[in-house]
């Protein structure tokens, strides 16, 4: 049985592939809004990472289109937390700086599949 958990990484740059450097997720890479939408549709993905910090502008498209449509809990990657209205999605959303360590996010990510809300150190 495989214990991988599927992650969406949502930005333009290439951090993402530590991720799956780790063998410890399944990662989907999205460098477009429409590519963030249809990898959360049909891959059914455990958590969302959404990189603020590579492409702002694809950030905000993708977080505004994913709220209307069912998804997993979503971390943000962001310097500006108070920009993001997380209030109206419906699983959990969480922010943290963009240059959050690699180990400071995948502690995050775990806490957030364990129904734990993830906060800044």
């Amino acid at each position: 049985m495989n214990n991988q958990h599927i992650m969406l990484y949502i930005g333009t740059d290439n951090r993402h592939e530590q991720f799956a450097a780790d063998g410890n997720w399944i990662v989907f890479h999205a460098p477009t809004m429409r590519d963030a939408l249809a990898q959360t549709i049909f891959s059914h993905p455990d958590v969302i990472v959404i990189d603020a910090g590579s492409d702002m502008l694809l950030a905000e498209d993708s977080f505004y289109h994913l709220r209307t449509i069912q998804h997993p809990p979503i971390l943000l990657l962001s310097n500006m937390p108070n920009r993001w209205d997380t209030r109206r999605f419906k699983n959990p959303v969480s922010v943290l700086p963009e240059d959050s360590a690699h180990a400071e996010i995948a502690n995050a990510l775990v806490a957030m599949l364990e129904g734990k809300v993830a906060t800044p150190a």
